[in-house]
């Protein structure tokens, strides 16, 4: 099929070349051309992913033998907050290694008393430069002169190990004393931008796994292995033959990797998820991280290109400028989006031929190069979701890019933001997508052009319909690009983990048994089999044996469900410290936290649904609500405040205080945004659970009545 595929591209892409151009004017082969190097571009790029990807390899396991070498554990800071710092260190006091032979570092380069402090507190040292020249590289090189363990562990102020770290990679070195590096994958434990703002975290994979989870372990076989700046851990002696971490550009952690190569140092990749990082929380945090790495690409492609750097093979030559290549493809989705403007609304057309040839060579290069995408990228990615990520970030990376081809010698390093707290309503960014709104406007105007003149029969009536078909195509991208940037309001401040793990809940002299179904830093939700009556204030067990957590808590919520069993949503009241570190070790230290993550198959169709429904997905989405807010339940005997636990577009659950009966007919008064308040009739439809002192009931809306639910929210958000 990879050779199928090759040899249609390669018919479409020749027929492209020598029957296609349009040679009317100077401009018209200008444009014709630049499309024509576009594609010619997209078709190495997709060549150069089947040659990374096809050749997957696992390494067997290397257990740890004899005598354990000495680690450091180095942790660069900048201005990251100080409390993904402390979960870090915990996770790290929780590594599975002999004590005398681990050490950790923080590396402060913002020079805050409190991180010193946090060190001190987790028996860290604490190593603070005077000058922060070359940004994280500068700060890791720096601290190679303050420790002296024979192997390093590299860690981001947010990336989290798992217990059993440096036992399933340390066996490796002990094994290849040529062996310079091994890297794991960056695993994520929020959703990324896309998924969250697109209302898609169990419906699209995060999208960096199709390079993490797919392309890293096609590498493996090359010794070709990308260092990925965190999650790795290095041999010392490796990193002084190379004279530390590179620091000549933007990408030092590839550039690092690189240079070990060509100096014959080997390199693994265990794709095991062996830590938890935060990925970028927004949509700006996303395309300064993005810009960063443009930057460096083009800065390295310039500076110390892998096709003519000596000591590289041919397949790392390869991979590497694969890796390179892919920094440069803002301006052709740029010209992709612009292509079927320039006909419809300028009168140039960039391909001369019949409409029905033109389809004749482009569906099957088109349809065999998707399916085998498809094929090797399996429930990593869809093509259609990588035209997404490409338009979303297209105008700020082809800026970044031409900025680099100019001052190639520039270093520019920006900190990707982490712990962002969104407000109560939804962001757009603007600086960032007031571009996309231009091309919006441009492509409805297209639209309409290839509508008027469909619809009238015109001339080139084929090349107006191929062109409107694939201005729509662009619509649906931009539109869907808009959406994924316009950050949704975030209501918790910590991040909620499905985690099954056994709970007891100590509420009267006989504890009721059950599992977790997700956990927090402040709070679980757990099944317990049985209809159960819980007191307000409990004690809870979460975990087994010395690794369990003992945790004084509050039942903020109680439902009987059809199974028969009670779901408990719990909150976890004045944690101490001790049991804060519990919590955290529950949730991101045990060596199979991160073993069972659901990817969901994302097929072609179920993608271009997905896509094509971003916008209407936001604003009709059934949207639920667990808060401190309040209402008014009008009926017979007068007007009852009632706690509205959640809130939907047909029925709403709210609890008051046992003896209370409502009676008559039943008004819930909301509050509204623009209208002051809203009054809806509702019905008790039935007990969504209880507690000691209050019940919860499921209040339907009667009738046509239905809410928006939008400005109920907001006014609701802007009253607590």
């Amino acid at each position: 099929m990879l050779a199928l595929s090759v040899a249609l591209s390669l018919r479409y892409l020749v027929w492209r070349a020598t029957r296609t151009l349009n040679y009317d004017s100077d401009l018209s082969l200008f444009v014709s051309v630049l499309l024509l190097g576009a594609e010619c571009y997209g078709f190495i790029s997709v060549l150069l992913f089947f040659l990374q990807a096809a050749d997957q390899s696992t390494p067997d396991a290397a257990p740890m033998s004899g005598a354990p070498p000495t680690v450091d554990v180095l942790i660069p800071i900048y201005n990251e907050p100080v409390e993904i710092l402390r979960r870090t260190l915990i996770a790290c006091r929780a590594i599975d290694y002999p004590r005398g032979k681990l050490t950790l570092y923080v590396l402060d380069d913002g020079g805050r008393p409190e991180v010193a402090e946090l060190a001190a507190l987790y028996e860290a040292h604490y190593i603070r430069r005077e000058k922060r020249e070359h940004a994280k590289a500068g700060n890791q090189n720096n601290a190679l002169g303050y420790s002296h363990g024979e192997l390093l562990l590299l860690l981001d102020t947010d990336h989290m190990p798992v217990s059993s770290f440096l036992r399933e990679t340390v066996g490796y070195f002990q094994q290849d004393p040529r062996l310079a590096f091994v890297q794991t994958p960056h695993h994520f434990y929020n959703p990324d931008c896309y998924q969250r703002n697109l209302i898609l975290d169990n419906e699209v994979t995060h999208e960096q796994d199709l390079f993490f989870q797919l392309i890293q372990s096609g590498r493996n076989s090359a010794n070709a292995t990308v260092f990925a700046g965190s999650a790795a851990v290095f041999r010392r002696s490796a990193l002084e033959d190379i004279g530390g971490f590179r620091v000549d550009c933007a990408i030092e952690d590839l550039h690092t990797g690189m240079e070990l190569q060509s100096r014959g140092w080997n390199s693994l990749y265990l794709r095991k998820n062996l830590s938890a990082g935060l990925s970028p929380e927004d949509f700006s945090g996303y395309l300064i991280q993005r810009m960063r790495w443009t930057r460096g690409g083009v800065q390295l492609f310039f500076l110390d290109n892998p096709f003519i750097k000596k000591g590289l093979g041919l397949r790392q030559r390869l991979a590497y400028i694969a890796s390179l290549l892919y920094f440069f493809h803002a301006w052709a989705r740029l010209i992709y989006l612009l292509a079927p403007l320039s006909f419809l609304l300028l009168n140039i057309n960039p391909i001369v031929a019949s409409p029905w040839v033109l389809l004749w060579y482009f569906l099957p290069h088109y349809a065999a190069s998707h399916f085998i995408f498809n094929r090797i990228s399996r429930e990593y990615r869809s093509p259609f979701w990588s035209d997404v990520y490409e338009t979303a970030s297209v105008f700020a990376l082809a800026g970044a890019s031409l900025a680099a081809v100019f001052r190639p010698e520039k270093v520019v390093f920006n900190v990707t933001p982490k712990g962002l707290k969104d407000g109560p309503r939804s962001n757009l960014p603007h600086v960032h997508v007031l571009p996309h709104i231009i091309l919006l406007a441009l492509l409805v105007a297209g639209i309409i052009k290839a509508t008027y003149h469909f619809m009238g029969r015109t001339m080139s009536l084929d090349a107006y319909a191929l062109s409107g078909i694939w201005t729509v195509f662009n619509f649906i991208l931009v539109a869907a690009a808009i959406e994924a940037a316009r950050q949704l309001p975030r209501r918790r401040t910590a991040p909620r983990l499905p985690r099954f793990l056994p709970v007891a809940v100590y509420g009267g002299d006989v504890p009721i048994h059950g599992r977790t179904l997700d956990l927090s830093e402040t709070g679980a939700r757990a099944s317990l089999p049985g209809r159960h009556r819980l007191p307000k204030h409990v004690v809870v067990r979460i975990g087994e044996g010395r690794a369990a957590a003992i945790i004084s808590a509050e039942v903020r919520r109680s439902r009987w469900g059809k199974d028969g069993a009670t779901a408990v949503g719990l909150e976890f009241v004045a944690a101490s410290r001790f049991e804060r570190e519990q919590i955290v070790r529950l949730l991101f230290c045990r060596p199979d936290s991160w073993e069972q993550v659901r990817r969901p198959d994302t097929h072609s169709a179920a993608a271009l649904a997905h896509i094509a429904s971003s916008a209407l997905r936001k604003r009709l989405r059934r949207r639920g609500m667990a808060a401190n807010a309040f209402a008014e339940l009008l009926h017979r005997n007068g007007t009852l405040r009632v706690h509205l636990e959640e809130l939907h577009d047909d029925h709403a659950v709210a609890s008051w205080e046992d003896g209370i009966e409502p009676v008559g007919e039943l008004i819930l008064r909301l509050p509204h945004r623009g209208r002051g308040r809203i009054d809806v009739r509702v019905e008790i439809a039935g007990l969504a659970g209880g507690g000691a002192d209050r019940h919860a009931f499921t209040l339907k809306f009667r009738g046509p009545d239905r809410l928006r639910v939008r400005p109920v929210f907001e006014a609701l958000e802007s009253a607590s």
